[in-house]
């Protein structure tokens, strides 16, 4: 499989169910699909970017961003925080979640975003630019 099989879009809500199933499959729990949809309904994380990769039309991986705030703070930088990301099994390392990573940087980066946090694999995540242990 390669990448030129992938697109990425912004998910609708009619992606739903397709979305929560990528994550179940992938975390192989209820947990995840549980914590996409809490943060898709949250009002605090908006405006969020949600992006759903298709492999030949069918769904291979998610990616949701929500907007973060610094509490107690007047002025606000434009943050987001990068969680989760997965990809069903059977299209893991092949590139798809790193696509989406950076479909979704460049969204960001658009909305003229100065920071964006993750909580994740700590070889995984610089790869795309993210620092381990960032202060």
């Amino acid at each position: 499989m390669s990448l030129n099989n992938i697109q990425i879009r912004k998910t609708q809500i009619e992606d739903f169910y397709a979305i929560t199933e990528i994550h179940e499959q992938a975390f192989c729990n209820k947990k995840e699909p549980e914590l996409v949809a809490n943060l898709l309904d949250d009002e605090s994380g908006k405006p969020l970017i949600s992006l759903l990769a298709l492999h030949n039309g069918q769904p291979a991986g998610h990616i949701l961003f929500t907007r973060a705030y610094f509490d107690g703070q007047s002025r606000q930088p434009v943050m987001y925080i990068l969680a989760p990301l997965a990809v069903k099994p059977e299209f893991q390392c092949r590139g798809i979640g790193g696509a989406l990573i950076k479909a979704g940087i460049r969204l960001l980066q658009e909305k003229g975003t100065n920071l964006v946090f993750v909580l994740g694999h700590k070889d995984y995540y610089p790869r795309y630019g993210f620092l381990p242990h960032a202060a």
